[in-house]
């Protein structure tokens, strides 16, 4: 039977008829059958009707099978509002999975302006790479363009510089802090205040000359202002690393040989000390400004680039995904749509039709074999032939 239902327990436990619309509880085609027999029961026993009701009073229906038309014609009025309001909830499913179409589209769109934004920066790298353009102060930085790898490996690259700059800041500290420790008038919080700027100066100033040396390689027009400026910061840088070398001379020669040699160092072995001391602090200082003057600063954006570049494209991937789910979604959510209009519509014709006709052709046949009756027979089915007829013209 078309309006069977079936049982929500086992409704609820597929999901592909979760949020499926069901008809009415009323719509019960057995039990509108079996009220049809009843009620041709009822009729034939209630004295009410005759035998010559149909053939000499023109009547075409009994009251039951009007009012049982009328009643589906409302209850098909209900499943079709009911339609609406269902309707109403898939359209709108419909149209927030167009939105998350647009959404989607609207997202792999901007992932691929910035890529091709980066990849018009990452043009830009390259030419000045190759010597085609200026790039940082307007000087030629034109060198070997280095080979992108993985984005681990340019983060690793990258990440160099600093690294060397941390190494050399500990050991200098280390060192200074050590010669300040031992001075007398330095006690242990005096030495860590002194040491801090003090290795600002070891970090810094060969960090200066370096950037200078940098400049004038790469063709700077302010050559001599930098050569002075290198001649200045050089001249500085030496005289503190003198300075620091001689605190921590002197504080070995007067307090750490006692108790060992119950003496002063020779002056051989000073001398050896003092150089020995003085090449550890320019040293240091020299690996700073040897990187610093070979730096390239469009080797880092170059690598930098093509690290956003991987991210950017990672991002593109999975909005690509997300719109093409999105796509893949409305055929489901139109499907589901088109089923729940045609399945209402077609549940509110069949009430109307269907289920009447059924109700009435059984109620005729309860009623004729009730009366049992060879010309009540006649006259009612012929009646209802005509009804038939009428209706169809």
């Amino acid at each position: 039977m078309i309006f069977r239902r079936t049982p929500k327990s086992k409704i609820n436990n597929r999901s592909e008829f979760v949020g499926l619309p069901s008809i009415p509880d009323p719509i019960d085609d057995n039990l509108y059958l079996a009220s049809a027999v009843k009620a041709a029961i009822v009729d034939k026993e209630s004295g009410a009707y005759d035998e010559f009701l149909f053939s000499e009073n023109g009547i075409f229906e009994m009251p039951f099978e009007e009012s049982l038309e009328a009643h589906l014609g409302l209850v098909s009025h209900r499943i079709a509002d009911q339609g609406r309001r269902e309707l109403l909830v898939r359209k709108q499913k419909v149209m927030e999975g167009e939105s998350r179409v647009a959404l989607a589209a609207a997202a792999v769109d901007r992932a691929q302006n910035k890529l091709l934004e980066n990849d018009k920066h990452l043009e830009y790298q390259m030419a000045i790479l190759t010597g085609e353009q200026p790039g940082k102060d307007n000087l030629i930085w034109k060198d070997a363009i280095p080979e992108f790898t993985s984005a681990l490996d340019s983060r690793i690259k990258l990440m160099i510089p600093a690294i060397i700059f941390l190494i050399v800041g500990l050991v200098d500290i280390g060192i200074i802090f050590i010669s300040l420790d031992g001075t007398p008038g330095f006690a242990e919080k005096e030495a860590i205040l002194f040491s801090l700027p003090a290795l600002g100066i070891q970090l810094v100033f060969p960090h200066l000359i370096g950037d200078r040396i940098r400049l004038n390689s790469h063709g700077s027009e302010a050559k001599r202002k930098h050569l002075v400026e290198v001649f200045i910061l050089g001249t500085l840088w030496i005289l503190f690393c003198v300075a620091m070398t001689f605190i921590r001379i002197d504080f070995i020669n007067k307090e750490a040989v006692d108790g060992i040699t119950a003496g002063k160092l020779s002056d051989i072995i000073y001398t050896v000390l003092i150089i020995i001391s003085f090449l550890m602090l320019v040293g240091l200082g020299s690996i700073l400004i040897f990187f610093t003057s070979r730096a390239n600063p469009h080797y880092r954006e170059y690598y930098r680039v093509n690290i956003n570049r991987a991210k950017i494209k990672k991002h593109l991937s999975k909005t690509e995904i997300e719109l093409e789910k999105a796509k893949n979604m409305m055929p489901v959510l139109e499907y589901s749509h088109d089923v729940t209009k045609a399945s209402f519509e077609e549940a509110a014709g069949a009430v109307n039709n269907a289920l009447s006709r059924a109700a009435k052709k059984v109620y005729r046949r309860a009623l004729v074999n009730k009366y049992g009756e060879v010309d009540f027979t006649n006259a009612y089915l012929n009646s209802a032939q005509a009804l038939k007829k009428n209706g169809e013209n």
